[in-house]
């Protein structure tokens, strides 16, 4: 949850850029002015410009770097999805369990079950 917050923090300071990035020719002079603030404090090297570099170079540039303040969409996707737990237990969840289940969801980790099932003892007679 703290890079969600961290990420947008400052999200109503982008307002204006934004609006300047939706529509250039029907915007305040003081967004025009936010906006190349904006350009000027973020640095951020493009590769495949998709417009030629001397035609709007401001407009490219804070559309780059408003894009690059999302990230990738995957990984809110797949939480998402993982959030979407259906079991009889599901009411007993607490913000830990969930957490965990998130987690456990969203990595990348492939258990070695071959390892896992040696390990196990198994129950013997007394």
């Amino acid at each position: 949850m703290n890079q969600f917050e961290k990420r947008f923090q400052d999200f109503s300071c982008l307002e204006p850029v934004v609006s300047f990035f939706v529509n250039p020719f029907t915007i305040h002079h003081e967004a025009t002015e936010t906006a190349t603030e904006f350009a000027r404090i973020i640095a951020l090297e493009v590769e495949n410009l998709e417009l030629e570099i001397d035609r709007f170079p401001l407009l490219r540039s804070v559309g780059y770097k408003i894009k690059s303040c999302f990230g990738s969409t995957y990984l809110c996707k797949s939480l998402l999805s993982t959030m979407n737990i259906k079991s009889k237990n599901r009411s007993r969840l607490t913000d830990s369990h969930l957490d965990s289940c998130l987690c456990a969801g969203t990595s990348v980790y492939v258990p070695n079950i071959q390892v896992l099932v040696d390990k196990i003892q198994c129950q013997k007679s007394h």
